[in-house]
């Protein structure tokens, strides 16, 4: 899970280097948006190479400075760091990742995910997963069991009849009329004129 969030902020950090260069606010807002409507995202945050806030999930940060992302920017240029993993607090986790244009750090991308919601997410996905592996297994089981009688029926059928037409013979009854069987042969009915 903690790989696909970090994949998730660089894909971020990624898609807003031609955003932050042109200083295209809603093309950047709309991608905090999108961002934040994914489940187990709580907020998105997007600064510039100062660390004024550019693009918020909470809308109340615009134009603010955020000092912990403006630290991040100081520290990544040189160490051309690739993301900062933080505790924001038990359950939640932040993520965030320089903008990289060539050497130079135009920005960050941090989302913070709520990993109790990702948790009641993925149970919740488990269990609607295990409820149709259910009604699967059973329709399974319920085709197997009526294709094995109905086979079962094919095989059996000819038997009883031949069982019924021994008996008969057994009691005594040898003028039994033949079955109108399609393909007999005359042989078979010993009634051949050769």
């Amino acid at each position: 899970e903690r790989i696909n969030n970090i994949n998730m902020a660089k894909n971020l950090a990624g898609n807003l280097k031609e955003y932050i260069f042109e200083m295209d606010f809603m093309a950047i807002d709309s991608l905090a948006r999108g961002l934040s409507e994914i489940g187990g995202i709580s907020s998105v945050v997007i600064t510039d190479s100062t660390g004024m806030v550019i693009g918020s999930t909470d809308k109340t940060l615009l134009g603010s400075e955020d000092s912990e992302l403006k630290r991040l920017i100081q520290n990544s240029a040189p160490q051309r760091r690739d993301y900062v993993f933080e505790d924001v607090d038990e359950l939640r986790k932040r993520i965030s990742v320089p903008v990289f244009i060539g050497d130079e750090v135009w920005g960050t991308a941090s989302v913070i995910f709520d990993y109790e919601e990702i948790g009641r997410k993925t149970h919740d996905r488990i269990m609607a997963t295990g409820s149709k592996l259910a009604l699967l297994a059973f329709a399974v089981l319920a085709a197997g069991l009526g294709g094995s009688w109905f086979i079962s029926f094919l095989i059996t059928k000819p038997i009883k009849e031949l069982r019924s037409k021994m008996n008969e013979v057994h009691r005594g009854t040898l003028d039994l009329p033949p079955e109108s069987i399609p393909a007999v042969r005359c042989w078979e009915l010993m009634k051949c004129d050769k």
